[in-house]
């Protein structure tokens, strides 16, 4: 029996209003079915151009659980194993690495267990160096960056404490990329999305220029959400790129969220065998706000009365939201074209109704809770 898609507009609405977001998306995947989606509000703070179930949503650091699906293909092929260190793989850096980093493993740095400093915040000396960068291939670029970061003594002995790393996602990226002999860019189209019929994806932000038909991002200001405009050339260097720099359709997103339903099922996926989903799991979901247990791009968190695993992601001008209810079999993702801590609360309470409105509910009474 075919299943009625429920329609979020009008669940949504209130909330982008309440919490002044231009825009909103959201889907809920049921097992293997997609049975919710919808758009509310602008592309353009201020412009008559509403947003559309085929507009792409930029998310953030949810990249982090596509590069590290991508990072456990080349270790099923037997390319890289889980304890491969770059000193292995890069040979001509072994006696540049700081010894305190030289036992440091590809799970480590998925994990954010290799001490390496996060580079999350700017400063002067960061972006002299991501300047001087510039005039490199990506690729190359994030080779001359895991050169830099392994020269550098570690933040914390590694494999001991947590610390959230999007240079470590780098490293690892540069070794799979060592490995297979191609760029990011393309393996986390050709190995990861595809295999799952996401093909519409693509790396950077939705809207190329300032003519193209998709959501701007928004910066927070204390007079509410200003668009900022692709020609201002507001992008993610390249180095960083596999830890946050992919936008997707609602609907694509939906169904990457659906992968973890079934692997958290125990059964083989197009990418990777249920024995690998596993190892990428490992450890979650668990009590408390998971991040002493955060697994590879994933993390556990109780939520509404639920054990979820979560992801969400921002890089300032937009925000996305990835909720996975294994026991329920359902799955939630929500996006906004705005960025800041607004935006956050708005995906957050997008994600508390839906499960509150959807999945806690029986079908028929989800259907007239979600309807319009």
């Amino acid at each position: 029996m075919a299943i009625m898609l429920i329609m979020l507009g009008g669940l949504l609405d209130p909330i982008a209003q309440e919490y002044g977001v231009p825009a909103m998306a959201a889907a809920v995947i049921q097992q293997d079915d997609l049975i919710a989606m919808g758009v509310t509000g602008t592309r353009t703070q201020g412009e008559d151009s509403p947003v559309t179930e085929g507009d792409l949503w930029h998310v953030g650091s949810c990249t982090k659980s596509m590069t590290a699906a991508l990072c456990a293909t080349a270790v099923e092929e037997g390319l890289l194993r889980w304890d491969t260190t770059p000193g292995e793989a890069f040979p001509e850096l072994e006696d540049a690495i700081d010894p305190a980093l030289e036992g440091i493993t590809l799970e480590m740095l998925l994990r954010h267990r290799a001490g390496l400093d996060p580079y999350t915040e700017p400063t002067p000396e960061l972006e002299e160096f991501l300047g001087s960068l510039e005039v490199l291939e990506p690729r190359k670029q994030r080779m001359v960056a895991t050169a830099k970061v392994l020269s550098e003594p570690p933040l914390h002995e590694p494999g001991t404490t947590y610390e959230y790393s999007n240079m470590g996602y780098t490293v690892a990226t540069a070794m799979v990329e060592r490995a297979l002999d191609e760029s990011w860019e393309d393996l986390i189209l050709e190995r990861v999305l595809q295999p799952l019929g996401i093909h519409g994806a693509q790396v950077g932000f939705p809207a190329a220029d300032d003519d193209s038909p998709q959501p701007w991002g928004h910066l927070p200001t204390e007079d509410g959400f200003q668009p900022w405009p692709p020609s201002e050339h507001y992008a993610l260097p390249p180095v960083i790129a596999p830890a946050g720099d992919l936008s997707l359709t609602i609907q694509d997103f939906a169904v990457w969220s659906m992968w973890y339903l079934v692997g958290a099922a125990g059964e083989d996926t197009p990418i990777l065998t249920a024995e690998s989903f596993e190892k990428l799991t490992d450890g979650v979901p668990t009590q408390g706000d998971g991040l002493s247990q955060y697994a590879m791009g994933i993390a556990p968190m109780a939520l509404a009365g639920h054990e979820v695993l979560w992801h969400n992601g921002s890089a300032g001008t937009f925000f996305a939201w990835m909720t996975i209810l294994p026991e329920e079999e359902a799955a939630i993702v929500v996006a906004t074209n705005a960025g800041g801590d607004d935006a956050e609360a708005a995906c957050k309470a997008a994600t508390l109704k839906l499960i509150e409105e959807i999945v806690d509910k029986v079908p028929g009474e989800a259907m007239e809770a979600g309807g319009g």
